[in-house]
């Protein structure tokens, strides 16, 4: 005989307080994908809480900043990109960046952030990341 579980149970849901960023992190890719985009908010937030990072805290900084800038968040959203930055500097994440600005200044990008931009963009084409700038696209 089979056992048969609802489509939402999964095995986070018996394990309610674990004190692990990596599966904070894993949960909170789980709940993106699957829509529960708020919870997901809530899981890369408290992964980000922990004293020690995750293994992988690109994706959670670009994904939370997404998340942030669907929600009108647009600091928040900033912050989070800056961030990514801070961490792994990619096109993509310049590229958030950029687009939270814009939203902060009320559609007026300022000239010399623009310009900023355009430099990082720029070396992060010199270190011949050619996959994160085809990503853009």
């Amino acid at each position: 005989m089979i056992l048969q579980f609802p489509l939402k149970w999964s095995i986070f849901t018996c394990v309610p307080s674990f004190q692990n960023a990596d599966a904070w992190s894993l949960m909170g890719h789980i709940k993106y994908l699957s829509g529960e985009v708020a919870e997901a908010k809530d899981c890369y937030e408290r992964t980000l809480s922990f004293l020690t990072d995750p293994s992988e805290t690109h994706s959670i900084y670009l994904r939370l900043a997404s998340i942030y800038l669907q929600d009108g968040e647009f600091s928040q959203a900033r912050q989070t990109f800056l961030q990514a930055c801070r961490s792994s500097p990619s096109c993509v994440s310049w590229l958030g960046v950029g687009i939270a600005c814009y939203r902060v200044c009320n559609i007026h990008l300022k000239v010399q952030y623009a310009k900023l931009l355009v430099v990082l963009l720029i070396i992060t084409l010199q270190n011949e990341n050619i996959h994160e700038i085809q990503l853009i696209n």
